[in-house]
């Protein structure tokens, strides 16, 4: 590869043909081969990145297993930490959107905001603990801190206010 940065014990390390990466800090990106255009900084932040491109992780453990997600941003220690393939996902805050696995175009902002989302697509989550126990529903809106979902599963929910319940899918 070529026009790559990095900076700390293995980053970078299995990198054979990936160009335009930037990784910074303790095994930062230390698994990636052919992925593209990733920035990683903190100790072990996309980690496990392997063909993913155009990622951006800020923060310890920031996207550390994603292997093959694309276009995903996350800021904040442990921010996206358990997805693996996803894309277009964006989370800012400490453990921000945590759990989730393999999702799509979720928006999650503050302190554990999105913390339970596993497979659920498209929530805009905004304010600290917001989503509760939103896990595998889609196209949610939270906003407040503590606003939670009805359900782990509901669809289409929209709930507003701190420390509101939502009342199921309208």
């Amino acid at each position: 590869g070529s026009v790559n940065t990095a900076v700390g014990g293995g980053a970078l390390g299995a990198n054979t043909t990936a160009s335009g990466n930037t990784a910074v800090g303790y095994g930062a990106m230390g698994a990636n081969t052919t992925g593209n255009n990733n920035t990683a900084l903190g100790s072990l932040s996309l980690d496990a990145n392997t063909t993913g491109t155009s990622n951006t992780a800020v923060g310890r453990v920031a996207l550390t297993t994603c292997t093959t997600g694309t276009n995903n941003v996350a800021m904040g220690v442990s921010a996206l930490e358990a997805l693996t393939d996803g894309q277009f996902n964006t989370a800012l805050g400490v453990s921000a959107g945590g759990a989730v696995t393999t999702s799509d175009d979720n928006t999650l902002i503050g302190y554990t905001a999105g913390s339970a989302i596993t497979t659920g697509l498209s929530h805009t989550m905004i304010g600290r603990s917001t989503g509760g126990s939103q896990a595998t529903g889609h196209n949610g809106v939270y906003i407040g801190n503590s606003s939670r979902s009805s359900s782990s599963s509901v669809t289409a929910e929209f709930v507003i206010g701190y420390n509101q319940v939502g009342r199921g899918a309208g």
